[in-house]
């Protein structure tokens, strides 16, 4: 079974939109009932758009949609991660050496 839509992987994207939802505020349990509620209803979708279950004219939304979506979450993941280069912190990133290597190239290309 082929468990993405548009091309887009559904554990990659469970993963980004609980990491979203984490970011404002849903902890513990509530991230634990978001991911199997998402697995639920992201799996059965798939199905259903594999076994053509959804009108034709559906289909071409709901892959806009999801493809959006995991935009959305590739932009939050980017701005994250680039606000932490600036303020120093790339240890979620990279090894410790990587870090220092990444943030004095970065510093040294803004001083120029």
């Amino acid at each position: 079974m082929d468990f993405s839509i548009a091309g887009i992987s559904i554990a990659l994207l469970i993963v980004g939109i609980v990491e979203a939802a984490k970011q404002f505020g849903v902890k513990g349990k509530g991230s634990m009932a978001l991911a199997m509620g998402l697995g639920v209803f992201f799996v059965g979708l798939a199905q259903a758009l594999t076994q053509s279950l959804i009108p034709l004219a559906a289909v071409v939304w709901i892959k806009l949609a999801v493809t959006a979506l995991a935009g959305g979450l590739a932009a939050m993941g980017y701005y994250d991660f680039a606000r932490r280069l600036r303020n120093g912190d790339a240890s979620h990133c990279c090894g410790p050496s990587e870090d220092i290597d990444i943030l004095a190239r970065i510093r040294g290309a803004t001083s120029r």
